[in-house]
């Protein structure tokens, strides 16, 4: 049966919910686990597939359904893989880059990217930086979809994030510059001619990946 009260599904603030939480669970496709989202607490709850409670005593009032939780279904490692070829490519050291690059071909490319990443401390956080908040931006978009946050907190919320992971980018090499994302352009235009006029270029974001760059004009920095 299907969630009883799916149209009476109340919101929580994004800043309640433990979105590492769903994150974890949209890219988890081990199918060893099942995974539920419960809308009272912002909390996420994991059991073995095709058994909710670990101990296997299924009664009426622990089905899932029942409490009102929703199922986080795996989304597939799809997003995850854009991501680590994202900061790779955009790493400005060519032997790392190369390397990182190397590791993500063929099967296995998960372990072997974390693996090559341990001769790389300094870019180590810096990728766990940027692809938690890559993770997140996908479980906005999953809480968004089920409808159990509000549509203006998400959009800042994945604003946020989408401007880590600009600086992130940015930090390790990438030629993009500072990322803002495109609902942000209005407010932050005074910023953005601010920085065009220091020579440095904005990256426009739009759903946290970029869209549009705005860089000065050669001609700018040429005396």
């Amino acid at each position: 049966m299907g969630p009883a009260s799916d149209g009476e599904r109340s919101t929580r603030p994004i800043a309640d919910i433990d979105l590492a939480g769903v994150a974890e669970a949209l890219g988890d496709n081990s199918g060893e686990t099942t995974w539920w989202y419960d809308p009272t607490n912002g909390e996420v709850e994991m059991a073995v597939a095709d058994s909710y409670l670990m101990d296997g005593d299924i009664e009426d009032e622990d089905d899932p359904y029942e409490r009102g939780l929703v199922p986080i279904e795996p989304i597939g490692s799809r997003g995850a893989y854009r991501d680590m070829v994202e900061f790779a490519e955009s790493v400005a050291d060519a032997r790392a880059s190369d390397l990182l690059l190397r590791a993500l071909e063929g099967r296995g490319a998960f372990r072997r990217f974390r693996d090559t990443l341990y001769e790389f401390a300094d870019l180590r956080d810096r990728w766990f930086d940027f692809g938690n908040a890559a993770g997140e931006c996908r479980a906005i978009d999953w809480l968004l979809d089920e409808r159990c946050v509000d549509p203006d907190d998400a959009e800042a919320a994945r604003a946020a994030r989408a401007t880590t992971m600009a600086a992130v980018l940015d930090e390790v090499g990438a030629p993009g510059g500072v990322g803002i994302d495109e609902s942000q352009l209005s407010d932050r235009w005074g910023e953005i001619s601010d920085l065009i006029g220091a020579g440095r270029s904005v990256v426009i974001l739009r759903h946290g990946r970029p869209w549009a760059t705005i860089s000065p004009h050669p001609a700018h920095n040429s005396h």
